[in-house]
């Protein structure tokens, strides 16, 4: 973009009110995954965060002992004055042999603004065999 271009768009965003800022988009999450029938943390189950219907990413996987931590994620957005930013996800639990479970979340008004990362809290989550 060139140098005069760039200036009249941020006029124009001056102008109408609007500013970019840097807004939390998913909150952090912890917690242990466990086996619904044996009741045993379950190593090796994959995280995803799912943004929309078909965008995921990977964000970790459990360990030996069944634990998760989930960093939340930040990035830079374009708002207009007079809206309140909201975010809205889910967090999917996969791993081969077992029923996937999704836990779905959501940031929104001051959460996404504040300085502090929005936070879902300890979860406790049990995946079922398929069989």
């Amino acid at each position: 973009m060139n140098t005069k271009r760039a200036a009249a768009c941020a006029a124009l965003l001056l102008a109408t009110g609007g500013c970019v800022s840097r807004h939390w988009t998913a909150p952090e999450a912890d917690g242990v995954v466990y086996d619904q029938r044996t009741g045993r943390p379950l190593p090796g189950v994959e995280v995803y965060r799912q943004l929309g219907r078909y965008q995921q990413e990977g964000v970790g996987s459990t360990g030996l002992d069944g634990r998760f931590l989930i960093q939340p994620e930040r990035s830079w957005k374009l708002m207009m004055q007079r809206t309140d930013p909201g975010y809205f996800g889910s967090y999917v639990f996969r791993k081969d042999g077992y029923v996937s479970v999704t836990i779905p979340y959501g940031v929104v008004t001051g959460g996404a603004t504040s300085s502090r990362p929005p936070g879902m809290g300890t979860q406790r989550i049990e995946l079922k065999p398929e069989r």
